[in-house]
Parts: structure tokens; sequence; C-alpha cells
């Protein structure tokens, strides 16, 4: 069994397993360090907060990255989920999706590339209770572009010379239900 730094985000997790091992652990040792006194006093007071200052930092700090490492974990199943439906994958020409990224404020698409899952999209952002977005920016999973024509190229890298992405969801919609959409349905590409 190999061990991993507890205090990094550990990308290869393929279980729920460990991280939720490591927020159990923590919250014990959190509760042995609570009733401290009871176990093993530490007559110094200055070293006896200093001590528990830190191992209640380190254990929040450690169940902080657990928690991550269980939310990159459900989004990686969720994606494999998506793999494993790669059925149901429509070809959508690339000018309809950058003129529907530009009509939108708000939109993520799924899109299978070869056998990875990406996320394209537009985000914005508004003020609490206004209407009105602003600050457009374009991405591709987590890289964002603040020019239109910066993201059209990447997008243009990412078909392989195809007209077409091979969309999967629209804000996890399924395609087929957006009726001013034209597409084709993929069945012969793997």
């Amino acid at each position: 069994m190999k061990f991993t730094n507890p205090f990094e985000l550990n990308p290869n997790i393929n279980s729920f397993i460990v991280p939720i091992t490591k927020i159990l652990l923590c919250v014990v040792f959190m509760i042995v360090l609570f009733y401290r006194d009871r176990f093993f006093p530490i007559l110094n007071k200055v070293l006896d907060i200093a001590l528990a200052i830190i191992f209640t930092c380190v254990s929040i700090l450690i169940i902080y990255i657990s928690i991550a490492e269980i939310i990159e974990l459900h989004y990686k199943n969720k994606d494999y989920q998506i793999l494993s439906k790669k059925s149901d994958v429509f070809n959508i020409s690339k000018d309809e999706i950058l003129d529907l990224l530009d009509k939108n404020d708000c939109m993520d698409i799924t899109v299978l590339n070869d056998y990875n899952i990406i996320h394209i999209g537009v985000a914005s952002d508004n003020h609490v209770g206004d209407s009105a977005y602003f600050g457009k920016m374009y991405y591709i999973d987590t890289k964002f572009y603040e020019t239109c024509e910066s993201f059209e190229e990447t997008i243009e890298h990412l078909s392989n010379g195809r007209d077409y992405l091979r969309v999967i969801m629209i804000d996890d919609i399924s395609p087929s239900n957006y009726s001013h959409i034209h597409y084709r349905r993929n069945q012969s590409e793997n």
C-alpha cells in the first residue's frame, strides 16, 4: 500500500474510503485533543495551548483536503458515467456551438474529445439582485479566455480537423432537448 502526503490533494484517488478514513481519524484526534487533560496532562499552559492550536489546525487542514478529494472523486465518477453512455453523442458544428456560447452569459457544454470529457463554456458574473451580467469569459476545463478569438483557436484544435464537436450535454441536459440546435447523432465514432 502506497502512502500519500495527507496535506496534498490526491488526484489519483479511486475510492471514498481513504478520505473518509482521514476525516474520521481527524475527528477522533480532535476529540482526544479536546479531552487531552484526562489522557496526557501538560503542565506548561503555553505549550498546552500551542500544541492544541497546531494540532487543531492540522486536523482541520486534513479534513478540508479530504473533502476536496471526495468532491474530486464525485466529479470523476460523474465523468465516468458520462463516458459509459457515449452512444448519446451529438455532432454539433463548431459555428453553432460558438454562436450558442456567444448568445448566452452562462453555459457549460460537455464535449467528448477522443476518450476524454472536456467542459467548454462561458461564465459571467453579476451583482446580487441585478439581472445584468458582466465579465464574460470563455473557458475550456479550468483555463479561461478573455477573448472569443483565443477561445476559437483552442476549439479549432480540440475538433481535430472536424467541422463539429462531439457534444454529450449542454448544461447537463441532452442536446436533443434543445429544439433550436441542429445536430447529427453520432453512432459510428468512438
